[in-house]
């Protein structure tokens, strides 16, 4: 039964998606401001390999007080997750997207990792949506780009790392783009790319420890790790904007992706992904609609929509067979006015006509006739009274 629920949820959500493509209805809720998170994790299919089940959170972000700084929550979360590729899952989000009033909200904002799917879900459904880098993606970006530097040969302070997250989340990341520069300049051809307007700021030397013993070391540098660093100072390039924390929080939005992140355990990890559990992709997506629903405080107008449309397919399979009985009847009509024709006039049968008076058989099993022995039909037996 829940295979069926959840199936019967996903068609009705499929149909709602085709009714807002064609008509184009307003959106019933209409908020202020509401944040948008999507993020990815894997789940164990039953083919053996491993499926991405993509999640979205919606919710309303309130800026409140704890222990004298301020943060930001997202409150009246809903959620929404299928197993499938990205291109799918952002049309078929349309229908949660539409029912909670991002496209019409005042603002809209979303924190993400970065991932260029990530990105397209926002241009396709709120392209003015503002867009913040999650800090822990950006802290393990920075990580990746340290070890490549590293192995490059160049001579990085051991706080490096450290000193240059605080910076990002304090005062923004002038000092991150300025040390990219720094080792772009450090190793020779690694630069790809100019540096963008503004990167040129003043700042502290990012590089004390390399520009005084020499850029590089006697190590040779390896083409993976040369890769890997021009990678990461593309992506931190790419992504300046979304990583001007300090005015994001001012702003009043967050600069975590912990709602998305949580929902991944809420949703799907407590659930369906213990001990050797293998999921069927079909199945596995009943599943996630039923608990999403259900998360989302509204399982009773969806197991309402569940009972309305069995009662419908219930009327529809007895007015079918009820059909096809008046059609068997209709034929058992015709051939008894053939067969009891009067004698000075029987009519001749054409090949339409021979046609139509076909037997039918009938899809209703009919009772067998009743004997005239059967007991019911005899009289009672009488016990002889005693002597």
């Amino acid at each position: 039964m829940t295979e069926q629920v959840g199936q019967l949820l996903l068609a009705v959500e499929a149909a709602t998606v085709e009714r807002i493509e064609q008509e184009l209805p307003p959106e019933p809720e209409q908020a202020e401001r509401r944040l948008f998170e999507v993020d990815g994790a894997m789940l164990h299919g039953t083919d053996g390999a491993w499926h991405e089940m993509r999640h979205l959170v919606i919710g309303t972000p309130v800026v409140s007080e704890k222990q004298g700084a301020p943060v930001v929550q997202l409150t009246e979360q809903s959620y929404y997750a299928r197993v499938c590729d990205a291109e799918t899952f952002t049309q078929a989000a349309l229908g949660e997207m539409h029912r909670r009033g991002v496209g019409s909200a005042h603002e809209a904002g979303t924190v993400g990792d970065g991932a260029t799917w990530v990105q397209t879900f926002a241009d396709v459904h709120r392209p003015d949506a503002v867009r913040v880098l999650d800090v822990s993606h950006a802290a393990e970006h920075l990580g990746v780009l340290e070890e490549a530097v590293r192995t490059l040969g160049v001579n990085l302070p051991a706080s490096w790392h450290t000193t240059q997250r605080h910076e990002l989340v304090d005062h923004g990341p002038a000092a991150l783009l300025a040390a990219c520069t720094a080792i772009e300049e450090a190793v020779p051809g690694l630069a790809v790319m100019a540096s963008p307007a503004g990167s040129s700021e003043k700042t502290t030397d990012p590089l004390p420890s390399a520009r005084e013993s020499g850029s590089m070391d006697d190590q040779p540098a390896e083409p993976g790790a040369r890769n890997s660093a021009r990678r990461e100072i593309a992506y931190f390039r790419k992504r300046a904007t979304q990583m001007d924390y300090p005015a994001l929080r001012a702003a009043g939005w967050p600069i975590g992706s912990g709602a998305v992140e949580s929902a991944h355990i809420r949703v799907m990890q407590e659930r369906m992904k213990g001990s050797g559990m293998r999921w069927n992709l079909t199945r596995a997506n009943a599943v996630l609609a039923l608990r999403c629903a259900n998360l989302s405080g509204r399982w009773d107008p969806c197991w309402q929509t569940y009972l309305t449309e069995r009662m419908r397919q219930h009327a529809a399979r007895q007015a079918e067979r009820r059909t096809q009985r008046l059609v068997v009847r209709l034929a058992s009509l015709g051939l008894t006015r053939l067969r009891y024709a009067p004698a000075g006039g029987t009519p001749s049968l054409t090949d339409q006509d021979a046609e139509s008076a076909a037997p039918i058989a009938s899809p209703v099993r009919s009772l067998p006739k009743l004997l005239p022995k059967y007991s019911w039909r005899q009289p009672f037996l009488t016990r002889q009274a005693c002597t």
